[in-house]
């Protein structure tokens, strides 16, 4: 069992990060993303002496690597490229004008063999004048790699009043430069990011969103001190209305590798270690407490496994309080009369989940897995793929009662499974939102919707039923299902299947499960449940002609 991201509905893009040279995402990793609908990056990258003949060499042969890398997009079907050029230029200025150049016309064959919506992001490093210098916000020395890609991902070791400072060189730039603004496509797009990124406030400029501000999860010369302290360089982000790029988020593994593999190879902590890093996921992600034993190592420079907290077991910590307070020293421009910081608030409140259309189907699998399931049967043993990753559920809990939920890693449908405990019969269990391209309270969509459900024994009575049903949180919508039916049961799976008509007077919907208790021979509500999801859909009925 190894890392995965499940948190794509947080995020615009999602750009692979390597060393290597040329570093396309891998096929799985492509499939993970577009299945969620969000853009997946290669990089190209360039870094220490050694790659000083390779960066000549690229500019000398004109558009010979911007077509290969054009086409090796193209072919791998991803959707562009992180320029990421870690080395003072052998040619200085002239050189610089030459990367500029080659830069246009990478651009111009990913929009032809990739579409319009392909996209270049230069990474603030490289200046206009060939030097190797991180200027961590945009002015004059890096505007022109940004009007040349587009977009601009800063440095992370940014003071607090860069990201306006940015956001009014956006605004300015005809002013302060003689090159043209970005294109109307350019700046059209929604708010991106590397490795991850995700939209501010839709009343911004839409130019300013082409502004990725930096944030080193590691902690590295970042504001705040990254990790659990993220929310402090996104609340002076978020005032500058630009974009955010969330470099290395696989830290919440990655701080903890050697603990998290110790634990399951040796069986400590009952098996544990992986839900371990999944609970530090969510709340980094979405919100929840950090399980004890799973501190918040302190930064360092060298962002290594080795700056992990101990593994014994620690204090569980409140929702405001982290492990570790950050370092101030690492922290540029930190003024505390001007940066009064609110207590700890995950990504998802900077960037609210994006809502999906329909046709939306999930399998609750996290892309790893102890066993490997087929329709509720055990087939294999331990395993990890990014393409088979299938989770989905945001953590909207429950709207009409008490609502607990989790992974849950010993039984599944196809791969994973949701283990929700609910109080009170009825109870509404919200997973994703539904948005409707065209509201309108006049029109209605047929829907079909369907549910592999299966109570958890012995934690219900014997006499006890369950049944889960599939449905909208919508009261006109519950009051107009056409048909309920369950299908046939699988190694102890129970399907239902149902199709109801959905009033277009919303824009977005929330969909999910009505869980329904009966205690049997007329006992009523028994009070609480447990049971696992191991899959959802929804989709459009086909008209019969």
């Amino acid at each position: 069992m190894g890392y995965t991201f499940n948190f794509w509905p947080c995020i615009d893009t999602f750009i692979y990060f390597s060393h290597y040279r040329v570093a396309p995402p891998p096929a799985s990793w492509i499939t993970a993303a577009h299945r969620e609908g969000v853009p997946i990056l290669g990089t190209l990258i360039f870094e220490w002496d050694e790659s000083k003949p390779d960066i000549s060499f690229l500019t000398s042969r004109g558009r010979l690597y911007a077509s290969l890398l054009a086409r090796l997009a193209h072919e791998r079907g991803f959707d562009g490229w992180l320029l990421n050029v870690e080395v003072a230029l052998p040619g200085g200025r002239a050189h610089a004008e030459k990367l500029l150049e080659w830069i246009g016309e990478l651009k111009s064959e990913m929009r032809a063999l990739v579409g319009e919506d392909a996209q270049v992001i230069w990474y603030d490093s490289v200046t206009d004048a060939g030097h190797l210098a991180w200027q961590d916000r945009l002015c004059a020395a890096n505007a022109p790699f940004f009007a040349a890609a587009g977009k601009l991902f800063t440095n992370y070791t940014w003071a607090g009043h860069y990201p306006m400072l940015s956001a009014q060189y956006v605004r300015d730039m005809d002013r302060h430069q003689p090159h043209p603004r970005p294109s109307a496509s350019d700046t059209q797009d929604n708010a991106q990011e590397a490795s991850v990124s995700a939209t501010p406030s839709p009343t911004t400029s839409t130019s300013t969103l082409d502004i990725y501000t930096g944030i080193d999860v590691w902690g590295r010369g970042t504001h705040g001190g990254g990790g659990f302290k993220s929310h402090w360089a996104l609340d002076h982000i978020r005032a500058a209305g630009t974009s955010t790029a969330l470099f290395a988020p696989a830290w919440t593994w990655e701080s903890q590798e050697e603990r998290w593999t110790q634990v399951q190879e040796q069986g400590g902590d009952g098996g544990r270690g992986w839900e371990g890093w999944w609970a530090r996921e969510r709340r980094f992600w979405i919100g929840g407490r950090t399980p004890p034993g799973t501190g918040v190592p302190r930064p360092s420079d060298s962002g290594s496994a080795s700056s992990s907290s101990s593994s014994a077991p620690a204090p569980a910590p409140t929702e405001d309080a982290d492990e570790e307070q950050p370092d101030l020293e690492l922290m540029p421009g930190f003024f505390p009369a001007l940066c009064n910081h609110t207590p700890y608030r995950p990504i998802a409140h900077f960037h609210p989940a994006l809502p999906t259309y329909l046709p939306f189907s999930t399998t609750f699998c996290p892309g790893t897995g102890r066993h490997l399931f087929a329709r509720g049967e055990k087939v294999g043993g331990a395993w990890t793929d990014m393409g088979r990753q299938d989770w989905s559920y945001m953590g909207h809990g429950g709207v009409d009662g008490d609502v607990k939920s989790g992974v849950y890693m010993e039984d599944g449908w196809e791969g994973g499974a949701l283990r929700i405990v609910v109080r009170g019969d009825g109870t509404f269990v919200g997973l994703r939102e539904i948005a409707f391209e065209e509201p309108d309270p006049d029109k209605e969509m047929e829907v079909e919707a369907e549910v592999a459900f299966k109570p958890l024994v012995p934690a219900l009575p014997e006499s006890a039923k369950v049944t889960v049903v599939p449905t909208f949180l919508d009261p006109a919508v519950e009051e107009e299902v056409d048909e309920e039916e369950e299908l046939e049961s699988e190694n102890g799976w129970r399907r239902i299947r149902m199709r109801t008509r959905v009033q277009l007077g919303k824009k977005t919907v929330m969909f999910g499960v009505r869980v329904r208790l009966d205690g049997g021979d007329g006992d009523g509500d028994v009070g609480a449940g447990e049971v696992l999801l191991g899959a959802l859909s929804v989709r459009k009925c086909v008209q019969e002609k």
